[in-house]
């Protein structure tokens, strides 16, 4: 798969759904490499927004700053009201 050629890791497997596949990478830490091709090459619209949030996360993760994580989800997912 194209993909996998791009970042060099991880597996693409088919879904049941014609046309659709799943990019696995195995690790978290791997996942760096898809990282670093998103910042390079941004995703448009929604997806941009929601790749930059994943990915604050996945760094205080990376860190365990878990406090801080539970506090960024509160305040990411606190409806106002």
């Amino acid at each position: 798969m194209h993909i996998k050629n791009i970042f060099g890791v991880g597996n693409v497997q088919k879904t049941a759904d014609i046309g659709v596949f799943r990019y696995n990478l195995g690790s978290f830490k791997s996942n760096s490499v898809t990282v670093y091709y998103f910042l390079a090459y941004p995703l448009k619209g929604k997806k941009q927004t929601a790749f930059l949030k994943w990915n604050s996360i996945r760094e205080m993760l990376l860190e365990k700053k878990q406090q801080t994580l539970k506090s960024r989800w509160y305040w990411t997912n606190k409806r106002e009201g």
